[in-house]
């Protein structure tokens, strides 16, 4: 079987099916403004994953106060494994794909997304909570690589 790299090309990045399962490249978020939670839930392998959140004409506020266009959220022992951001999306879109690093060492090594077998089952879990099942690029098509929850809260304007 391809790459799912490969079959994302072919579908310019729309999600594919594998064995009847869709599969996606990243997912979107419809909210203008507001709180989004994420939830790490389960971790396979020993190396880095975690989720980017990226606004595109907005930002993601951080806690200390700045506002960023895109932010990655690493799944690390040490973090917790539950963060919330506020976010400012005026095209009211919020992106958000897995990520990760081939090593275990987080001081080492580059982010990756969308490489080899990378890609998410999106389950729909109420009106404004999915969860996601995720495959990094590292070896065959895992959706247990990574699993966590996003909720969100839309804020008046």
């Amino acid at each position: 079987m391809p790459s799912l790299q490969s079959q994302f090309l072919t579908s310019k990045g729309k999600p594919i099916s594998i064995d009847g399962t869709q599969v996606s490249l990243m997912d979107r978020i419809n909210i203008n403004q507001g709180i989004v939670n994420v939830r790490f839930l389960s971790r396979g392998g020993d190396h880095l994953q975690g989720v980017t959140l990226k606004s595109p004409k907005g930002y993601v506020r951080l806690s200390d106060g700045t506002g960023v266009g895109r932010v990655n959220i690493w799944d690390e022992p040490e973090l917790p494994r539950f963060v919330k951001h506020q976010v400012f999306c005026p095209d009211g879109e919020l992106r958000l794909w897995n990520i990760y690093k081939a090593t275990s060492d987080p001081d080492h090594g580059q982010a990756d997304a969308w490489t080899n077998n990378a890609g998410m089952l999106v389950d729909q879990l109420g009106k404004y909570a999915r969860r996601y099942r995720c495959s990094d690029g590292i070896g065959e098509f895992n959706p247990e690589d990574i699993v966590f929850e996003i909720e969100w809260q839309e804020s008046p304007a």
